[in-house]
């Protein structure tokens, strides 16, 4: 979902019979947009009204896909598939007209991808991970030369950890943060505020394989885990947009002891993170 204003925001998914849905809410109501094509759309970032852009990746997730939206149509752009069998986009943040950072994963074992929008066409960007496999679930871009880029990695050794990524105007390159469990571990989702204030979260599992939640920030040195709730079973977080320093939102899931799958919605309140009923 992206948020333009109160009375303009995005929604996208899937349909059943495998066709991207984009909803968009005009203030009172939510209506349906059509995005040409078959597949998953998996993300969505509006830079204005008549500005907007949806990734994915087809049904086979053998090559990526990209929509563009003027605000009332979305045309599909072409987009590069660099790698042999898989290649999906997760993740989209567009900054401006003319700069737009899309993340995904491909490859047979699994590889970091990365792809960029100029204001004229898409293009595959270097972006080198550890382990023998890695895949980036989220994006967001703060300036030209300032994005995150965030996901998991995995090594014969270490095991499975998480991933972050950032863009300096020239390259991306990995910056440590905390890995919290001994399994799972993964960031889905990140959202910035400035330069040094940046939220990522995701989830890990325990020792016992318990499903636990996990976000950590970025204050402009350096990645420290904040602790977040956990109520139920198992919980997860699989979305996060920061507002200011003393105002974010991470979304997920989970599993009360005893009953099914519920949603899970937290806020920061610049010194805690809190579990919130809506």
């Amino acid at each position: 979902m992206s948020a333009i204003s109160p009375t303009n925001a995005w929604a996208v998914g899937m349909s059943n019979v495998s066709e991207p849905v984009a909803l968009h809410w005009d203030g009172g109501s939510w209506t349906t947009t059509p995005v040409p094509g078959t597949g998953a759309a998996e993300d969505v970032s509006a830079g204005s009204a008549t500005d907007a852009w949806v990734v994915g990746t087809n049904p086979a997730e053998s090559h990526t896909q990209a929509w563009h939206g003027d605000g009332s149509t979305f045309t599909q752009v072409p987009t590069p598939s660099p790698y042999r069998r898989i290649n999906a986009l997760f993740g989209v943040s567009a900054r401006s007209s003319a700069d737009v950072w899309a993340v995904g994963g491909g490859g047979g074992g699994g590889r970091t991808l990365v792809e960029h929008w100029n204001g004229t066409s898409w293009s595959h960007v270097l972006a080198l991970a550890p382990g023998q496999s890695s895949f980036l679930n989220g994006v967001t871009a703060i300036s030209a030369s300032d994005a995150w880029a965030v996901g998991t990695f995995f090594g014969s050794v270490i095991g499975n950890r998480v991933l972050t990524l950032h863009w300096d105007g020239t390259a991306w390159h990995q910056v440590y943060a905390p890995t919290p469990g001994p399994g799972g571990n993964s960031l889905e989702a990140v959202s910035a505020t400035s330069t040094t204030d940046v939220w990522a979260v995701g989830g890990y599992k325990t020792s016992n394989g318990l499903r636990r939640t996990v976000s950590v920030h970025w204050d402009g040195t350096s990645w420290r885990r904040v602790p977040t709730p956990n109520p139920g079973g198992g919980s997860s977080l699989s979305g996060a947009s920061a507002v200011s320093a003393t105002d974010a939102w991470a979304v997920g899931h989970t599993n009360p002891f005893g009953g099914g799958q519920v949603p899970l919605i937290l806020h920061w309140n610049g010194a805690t993170w809190a579990s919130f009923q809506p």
